[in-house]
Formats: C-alpha cells, sequence, structure tokens
C-alpha cells in the first residue's frame, strides 16, 4: 500500500436528474455528463458509440460525511430487518 496522494482534476460535470438527495429509486433517472468544454473538444469523444460500456469516476461531493454509511445495507425485499 502507498501513501502517495492522487490529485483529482474534474474534466465534466452530471447535469439533469435530481434535485433531491435521496438514496433509492435512482432506475429511472435521466442525466447527461457534460464535459469541460475549455478542456475538450467534440473529438475527445469521437467513435465512443462503438464500445458497449463506460466507465465513469464520480466523487460525491454533497454528502455530508455524517451521514455516509459504512456498513452494508439489507436486500430490498428484507429493509425492515436491522443487520
Amino acid at each position: 500500500m502507498t501513501t502517495d496522494t492522487v490529485t483529482l482534476r474534474p474534466v465534466g460535470r452530471v447535469v439533469g436528474g435530481r434535485t433531491e438527495m435521496v438514496e433509492d429509486d435512482w432506475h429511472d433517472v435521466r442525466a447527461v455528463i457534460r464535459l469541460d468544454g475549455e478542456t475538450f473538444t467534440a473529438s475527445a469523444v469521437l467513435g465512443l458509440e462503438g464500445f458497449s460500456h463506460l466507465e465513469v469516476v464520480l466523487l460525491f461531493d454533497r454528502i455530508d460525511p455524517a451521514k455516509v454509511r459504512t456498513h452494508p445495507r439489507p436486500h430490498e425485499g428484507t429493509r425492515e430487518r436491522p443487520l
């Protein structure tokens, strides 16, 4: 394991979706990723449609660190049962 620091620079922003911060029911939500137009031109995504998957690294920057749950949640069908 290394103790090196990694600095991330955003290359775009997610636009659309929802404004309320709720944990579930995201399956019907639609949004787009807008690349930083000062850094990238349209050529940055040329040929993207030829790929089956796209990996996106996301920073959840609007969540209160005190509300982050570090234990697994129960399966959807058993939400009423505590862990």
